[in-house]
């Protein structure tokens, strides 16, 4: 999703194209994640963020190597550093970190674009043959206890699966865009699907962007 810093920001920004702005020159902080950017240069298009045809992505990789210039910087780690700071203006950024930069610094705000986004999940999985199978069982037992994951979503704010830990965690998350998206935004956002070797088109183009 994207985040905007409204005491910098002067243009209105309801959609991922309007980070093609010059007003965000040198100043857009992003998520060093080929899968999101190209599915987004694949939204502007209309298209699925897990499209397949080499024209539309293609066509994703010159749209965002024309986003370039406005680029500062790829983070995947802590994007919310520079937006806090105020190195960025704005981001294409995770929720949580978008949530989370807004309670360190008030003038951050979220936007849910109009053309969606991604909808994906954390799993925890146990492999065939873990040597440690109930210890495992044991922790994800543990982390599923209501009072455990509404601790856990504190301090990582992202969309809480367990309905029995929603009345304990803080209604201002429970109620925020940059954690629970409305319901608009997430039909039209698309879980990302395996995409098969057209895989090897997104990391040709992605090297492309990046070189």
């Amino acid at each position: 999703m994207i985040a905007i810093n409204e005491d910098t920001v002067k243009k209105e920004v309801t959609s991922f194209e309007d980070l093609w702005d010059s007003e965000f020159k040198n100043s857009l902080v992003v998520l060093d994640d080929q899968r999101i950017l190209i599915g987004i240069g694949n939204k502007l298009q209309g298209e699925s963020m897990n499209a397949t045809d080499p024209k539309v992505i293609q066509k994703s990789k010159e749209l965002l190597m024309d986003l370039l210039p406005n680029i500062k910087a790829f983070d995947s780690d802590s994007p919310k550093t520079m937006l806090v700071n105020g190195e960025a203006k704005a981001g294409i950024v995770w929720g949580a970190e978008a949530y989370l930069a807004e309670k360190e610094n008030p003038s951050i705000k979220t936007v849910l674009p109009n053309e969606g986004s991604n909808i994906w999940m954390d799993n925890f999985v146990i492999p065939v043959g873990a040597p440690n199978k109930k210890n495992a069982e044991a922790f994800i037992d543990f982390i599923l206890k209501p009072e455990i994951s509404a601790q856990i979503i504190e301090d990582f704010p992202y969309a809480n699966p367990n309905r029995a830990a929603h009345e304990l965690i803080d209604e201002d998350i429970m109620t925020h865009p940059a954690v629970y998206s409305n319901e608009e935004f997430l039909k039209k956002s698309d879980i990302f699907k395996d995409i098969e070797d057209a895989i090897l088109e997104y990391d040709r183009a992605w090297s492309e962007i990046k070189q």
